[in-house]
């Protein structure tokens, strides 16, 4: 099975990714863990229903802090033509029990939007 690549610019995702690293810095292990399942298997998580298996959620937890049913969730797109996963929101359970339908379809179109101004494939395929 060929890897897929994770394309984490879309400013969305990096500033819920920012806020998380200022509250569990040791997140960035948890992430890059997450997004190694990813690579090489995008449907671990769920797909949401409205989206036709276009956008995804998955649990990941803080280590040593909370498991994964109390801890983040992350929301991504998966391009199965292109192999191409985006982070499209990451947020704390605790706080969102989950993001509202017209939120998840905002963040789609973005996605949407960099793939139609993209002709090369991810922008930035790591996370700082």
């Amino acid at each position: 099975m060929s890897k897929y690549q994770i394309d984490v610019s879309l400013r969305f995702f990096q500033d819920d990714y920012q806020k998380v690293l200022q509250r569990h810095p040791t997140f960035k292990n948890d992430i890059s863990s997450a997004f190694s399942s990813l690579e090489t298997n995008p449907e671990i998580g769920k797909a949401i229903p409205k989206f036709s298996r276009q956008v995804w959620k998955i649990r990941i937890g803080v280590k040593g802090v909370m498991g994964k049913s109390g801890g983040y969730r992350l929301i991504y797109h998966v391009d199965f033509t292109r192999k191409v996963i985006t982070p499209m929101a990451l947020y704390f359970k605790g706080e969102t029990e989950q993001l509202p339908d017209h939120e998840v379809q905002r963040l789609f179109g973005e996605v949407a939007k960099n793939i139609e101004n993209s002709q090369m494939g991810p922008a930035n395929p790591s996370v700082n």
